[in-house]
């Protein structure tokens, strides 16, 4: 069967190939799962997606390997969730029920239900997974868990807490407050807030570089971004785009990305510099976003537009991807190898694969001219105009199994229906090497002057050449390599067959 998969480019300046994958529908799954789902967690060792069901109560556990969906009571509203280092626990926040459900990854039980204060909108765990942080929008709370014993700290903060992230040390967690225009800085070791640190109008998503040293603040009211430095509170104003909400920062720290939800587009910071260094143009209203592990592509959520954006943190290259009704959430896996995309309006999740990149660059010989692959799909051949020779490319793995001497020029190439003889016009030398696929040797044949192009009928029992300064086309019997010449026009330079014989054209047109 003939693998369609694949496009092949000769690059006739570069002196390689270019293998393009033709993109299927990069979501490989649409998994139902329950009423408004919001929010999304993956398990560190990949095998399980949590996702959250605001309109419902339950939690859906998705198996990463088959798609397939446990269903999990838990409170009213489950808002958000978070997943303990180890693996052990999934904590949700019920914003409707005032309580977090410790649900046991292991058994899918509910192993405690916590009260926590009120509108729980948020949870994070510390690094060292000993403590959850609650987010209680209604009481101006958070509500620290600790996971051992599943008793409760309550630590005043600002108005509206909306959003938690802890330094990778463990030592401080960071509370955007919405209503009140700052951020509490809290002592982890004694659950202190240690500051209050003024930001812009509206702070709402917060993210923290992976050496410590900054807390990235995204205020969607004054569209910009305060960059806070852990070492002395201090604060730097970024202006961004319009309603700015979201935001991650790169693995390796170089970048912060900003979503903007009011101008649809993301943000690029430079972190060494503060500047920004590009606005990229993503789908409507994004939403959420997330990098995959190795910081190759951010992926973003775009609430309004139904769609993916995946973005090349290299070019910053978009590509598109349409997923479910109003994506809310993004999750990607440890391994990098699937994006979860949570569709609120049409209750279930797009599982992306998250391939390859979709160029492959094949190193060949000087000026590749033209190219052909086997009718099994198993090899490509290309025509090395500059350096006289062929380069045979094995399509599964991409390698140049052998280069294959011809004539002077190579310019046109064609394979026999069978897959057996490989046919290439040296446009220089005045002949055609017939190239035998099972052993790569050669045999070459007499033609026309300039041999340009290259057809072979369907039955595979004749290949034409067309000889552009000798004004014919060479008939080549691939029984016995005998020649026919046949006087065309003035300089012929290209040719097609018919897929059918005369009779049977005219036997369809009788019809």
């Amino acid at each position: 069967m003939i693998d369609n998969s694949f496009v092949y480019v000769a690059n006739f300046e570069s002196n390689n190939v270019s293998k393009i994958k033709v993109s299927d529908n990069p979501v490989v799954a649409t998994i139902d799962v329950g009423k408004s789902p919001l929010a999304i967690a993956i398990t560190p060792d990949g095998k399980f997606a949590y996702v959250a069901n605001s309109d419902a109560t339950k939690v859906s556990k998705i198996n990463v390997s088959d798609n397939s969906v446990t269903d999990i009571t838990v409170g009213a509203g489950p808002i958000a969730i978070a997943i303990t280092p180890d693996g052990k626990f999934a904590y949700a926040a019920n914003l409707f029920s005032n309580n977090v459900s410790k649900i046991n990854v292991s058994t899918n039980n509910v192993d405690a239900t916590i009260t926590v204060g009120t509108q729980p909108g948020a949870i994070t765990i510390t690094p060292d997974g000993k403590f959850a942080y609650v987010a209680n929008e209604g009481t101006n709370t958070i509500s620290k868990i600790n996971v051992s014993d599943n008793s409760v700290t309550t630590i005043t903060v600002g108005n509206r807490p909306f959003a938690i992230a802890i330094t990778p040390n463990g030592k401080f967690a960071y509370v955007s407050n919405f209503g009140s225009n700052n951020v509490s800085k809290i002592n982890v070791s004694d659950d202190s807030v240690v500051a209050t640190i003024a930001v812009g109008t509206y702070p709402e998503g917060i993210a923290i570089t992976p050496n410590g040293r900054f807390a990235y603040v995204a205020n969607e009211g004054s569209n910009n971004v305060s960059k806070i430095k852990v070492s002395d509170d201090s604060v730097t104003t970024i202006n961004v785009g319009t309603q700015p909400g979201a935001i991650a920062i790169t693995p390796n720290g170089r970048f912060a990305y900003v979503l903007n939800g009011g101008s649809s587009n993301v943000s690029k910071i430079r972190i060494s510099d503060d500047s920004v260094v590009d606005t990229i143009g993503v789908g409507t209203i994004p939403f959420a976003i997330e990098i995959t592990p190795d910081g190759q592509f951010a992926y973003v959520a775009n609430s309004g537009s139904n769609n993916v954006s995946k973005i090349q943190v290299s070019n910053d290259s978009v590509a598109t991807i349409t997923v479910g009704e109003n994506p809310f959430a993004i999750g990607i896996t440890p391994d990098g190898k699937f994006a979860y995309a949570v569709n609120s309006t049409s209750n279930n999740v797009s599982k992306i694969i998250v391939s390859e990149k979709p160029v492959v660059n094949i190193n060949v010989g000087e000026g590749p001219s033209a190219i052909a692959l086997t009718p099994d799909g198993q090899f490509a051949y290309v025509a090395n105009s500059g350096s006289n020779n062929v380069s045979k490319i094995q399509v599964s793995d991409n390698s140049v199994v052998a280069t294959i001497d011809v004539g002077r020029n190579p310019r046109g190439i064609g394979i026999t229906p069978d897959g057996q003889f490989v046919y290439v016009a040296n446009f220089c030398s005045n002949n055609v090497s017939k190239i035998n696929v099972s052993d790569n040797s050669v045999t070459n044949i007499t033609v026309g002057i300039h041999p340009r192009a290259i057809g072979i009928t369907p039955d595979g029992q004749f290949v034409y050449v067309t000889n552009l300064c000798s004004n014919n086309v060479s008939k080549i019997n691939v029984s016995d390599d005998s020649v026919t010449n046949i006087t065309v026009g003035v300089a012929p330079i290209a040719i097609a067959i018919t897929p059918i014989t005369e009779s049977e054209i005219n036997n369809n047109m009788d019809e």
